[in-house]
């Protein structure tokens, strides 16, 4: 089987983590899985309830925190990103993803998702819970969201962690290149492949 790498950064949420989005990467109908859960400084509760977690496939790792910008827009447009980049530095798989830890994938994304096994860049549509679904084709920055995605490692995308400073979130940033810049081909799947639950802003529906 395809081995797909997860990142999952998280902070200071253990029952988010371990109620909705752990869960969820488990139950993928696809199951040769290397999810990798990296802490930005997170806290006791969380490395505890991470280090009772048995399944084989899943790692841990807790980096210090780091240091984001004082400013809460610019905060936002960098929260996670050097946690994110440290689970797609170390990632195994021949794909790579990332989700939030307060969100979640349906059971049969990765498996959807793999079925454009010609294409470089897979993405699909968003459930923002409560407020509808998101996502459209052509691909562009705005046209899926940061979870939404299934990206092949070699390509060695990473987020700018420097993005904030021309008020760009990084996550917007990362997918902008990879859709102007991908050379190979780019697919969209025409169905829900992440739940997204708004905490900050809410994409447009």
């Amino acid at each position: 089987m395809t081995l797909v790498s997860v990142v999952i950064p998280t902070y200071n949420r253990a029952g988010l983590l371990m109620g909705r989005a752990l869960p969820s990467a488990l139950a993928q109908t696809h199951a040769d899985l290397d999810i990798h859960v990296v802490g930005d400084g997170t806290d006791d509760a969380t490395v505890r309830a991470m280090a009772a977690v048995s399944d084989p496939r899943v790692r841990f790792t807790n980096l210090p925190h780091a240091a984001y910008p004082d400013d809460p827009e610019a905060r936002w447009c960098a929260i996670g990103v050097p946690a994110i980049n440290h689970g797609l530095d170390t990632a195994r798989g021949e794909w790579v993803c990332v989700l939030a830890d307060d969100d979640a994938y349906p059971p049969e994304r990765t498996a959807r998702m793999l079925e454009e096994d010609d294409a470089d860049l897979v993405y699909g549509r968003t459930e923002v819970v409560g407020h509808g679904v998101y996502g459209s084709f052509p691909p562009g920055a705005d046209a899926f969201t940061d979870g939404a995605y299934l990206l092949r490692a070699s390509l060695g995308y990473r987020y700018d962690a420097e993005s904030w400073r021309r008020g760009v979130p990084a996550d917007h940033d990362l997918r902008a290149r990879m859709a102007s810049g991908l050379a190979g081909r780019i697919a969209f799947l025409d169905e829900v492949v992440y739940r997204y639950w708004p905490a900050h802003k809410v994409p447009p529906t």
